[in-house]
């Protein structure tokens, strides 16, 4: 009986997401507002529109940018991610090999070490599916300046992995 119950719960984790999943998604990312003085980079890439046959992947992504000091974007950043309780739900950031809630010295000493802050929270929104996270990321652009990745899913895809990293 055990093993017929196992079965059928590693089965359903095997179906797509419902089209009305990653359109809740997707309107959740694409309805997110930045932190003030963002400017988006790239718009909404929804990974698996809806009616996309055997697709598997429910995330949604948009990234943004903002000139300026890693003190003012840690701040503008952490500050948006722990005051959008409508948004986020619990966050947590990762610290050296912990997590903790997120902070603008700990933000600032990870993009100093590690150059990325990488913070994840539940959503707070109820029309998004149950399990679904965000993913959250600041690091130093290329052009000056900084970016933020924001990513929501089940779990939530990395978009800024390289290939190669699997």
């Amino acid at each position: 009986m055990l093993l017929a119950a196992v079965a059928v719960a590693s089965l359903t984790a095997c179906f797509p997401p419902s089209d009305a999943d990653v359109a809740a998604v997707g309107k959740a990312v694409g309805d997110l507002k930045p932190p003030y003085g963002w400017v988006e980079v790239e718009p909404l890439d929804i990974a698996c529109h809806p009616g996309h046959p055997g697709c598997e992947d429910d995330s949604a992504h948009r990234a943004f940018h903002s000139a300026g000091t890693v003190q003012t974007a840690c701040l503008s950043v952490v500050t948006w991610v722990n005051g959008s309780t409508d948004v986020f739900s619990d966050p947590l950031a990762i610290t050296g090999a912990e997590t903790k809630k997120p902070s603008v010295e700990a933000c600032e000493s990870e993009i100093t070490t590690v150059r990325a802050y990488i913070m994840n929270t539940g959503s707070a929104d109820p029309a998004v599916p149950p399990g679904a996270r965000w993913a959250i990321r600041l690091f130093p652009d290329t052009l000056g300046g900084f970016r933020l990745s924001v990513v929501l899913g089940n779990p939530p895809r990395d978009p800024w992995k390289a290939d190669s990293e699997g």
